[in-house]
């Protein structure tokens, strides 16, 4: 394997590239992705002190040497993609303050290592990530693209994002995020355009969720079991404000029985308004009696109970 490896180093650092190996710039960029590679020798990757590209991705690599990346200082791109990671070492990124975009996804890294730098693009989807610490991304000032997509996260603290202001796109979809989101976990994300939260598992998100992201034009909801009740209202009404139809149209009410289906665009807003009173959106029992035909006979009519009777809150 090294003998192999070594080779492909030689092909890298000499004018013509042999065929396993693709070097747009041979001193600048080296490809041995798809090389069945189980190991990465520390120092072997010392001589390339110009290399601004590395990808190593879909090989075998179970770990990566502490001081593997020591010496390519002006490196800007790491694919570390379709390995076995399942931690890396402390410091592994040290020194690399010019990386702008770290490939980490389809891996099993349970943890992160800190010093990711200047990153624009980190890539840590379908991964095994069960929590963050609340200041794995502080100082990632310049990071526009971050994909959290496929982990295993049931919370997320609320200051995770505090670090991140450049934030164009988020993606938490496909986690476990049956805990409801902090309120506040966006209000550091003031260019944030795209939040994708498919597949998380969520009933509902926090009133004021939205309230600092003045881009946000997209945000993925599909797959999840919505609750459509007074405790939603906040959602409804931001979707329905100006949502796009064809973007955030995939996503329907679980719950309760009468919206059971309903897409969250369509969702009577009178359903869903406060009114002062308890929700319900079923008719009350008023001592074996229905209250009037004329409060229940539309789908549409939300059905409130005040302090002294039932009421219609639309």
């Amino acid at each position: 394997m090294l003998l192999g490896l070594g080779s492909l180093l030689v092909g890298a650092l000499s004018p013509s590239c042999p065929p396993t190996c693709q070097c747009y710039d041979t001193s600048k960029a080296l490809d041995l992705s798809q090389n069945a590679l189980a190991e990465l020798p520390d120092g072997l990757l010392a001589p390339l002190v110009a290399l601004r590209v590395l990808k190593l991705s879909d090989n075998l690599l179970a770990r990566v040497p502490p001081g593997a990346f020591r010496a390519l200082g002006q490196l800007t791109e790491l694919h570390l993609d379709g390995n076995r990671l399942e931690e890396l070492p402390s410091g592994i990124f040290s020194g690399l303050g010019g990386l702008r975009r770290l490939q980490l996804q389809h891996n099993a890294l349970g943890s992160l290592a800190s010093g990711l730098g200047g990153l624009r693009r980190l890539h840590l989807q379908h991964n095994a990530l069960g929590s963050l610490a609340p200041d794995i991304f502080t100082g990632l000032l310049n990071l526009t693209v971050l994909s959290l997509e496929g982990n295993s996260l049931a919370t997320v603290p609320a200051i995770l994002f505090a670090g991140t202001p450049g934030l164009l796109r988020l993606s938490l979809a496909r986690n476990q995020l049956e805990t409801l989101l902090p309120a506040g976990l966006l209000a550091g994300l003031p260019l944030l355009t795209a939040l994708l939260l498919d597949h998380t598992r969520l009933a509902r998100l926090p009133a004021g969720l939205f309230d600092h992201n003045e881009e946000l034009v997209r945000v993925g909801l599909s797959d999840n079991p919505w609750l459509c009740d007074c405790r939603l209202s906040y959602l409804l009404n931001w979707l329905q404000s100006f949502a796009e139809p064809l973007i955030h149209g995939q996503a329907f009410c679980a719950g309760p029985a009468a919206l059971q289906g309903q897409s969250l665009l369509e969702v009577p807003l009178c359903y869903v308004r406060g009114c002062g009173h308890v929700c319900l959106l079923q008719p009350p029992s008023l001592g074996g009696k229905r209250g009037p035909a004329a409060a229940w006979q539309n789908l549409r009519t939300r059905i409130c109970v005040a302090k002294g009777g039932v009421g219609d809150c639309c």
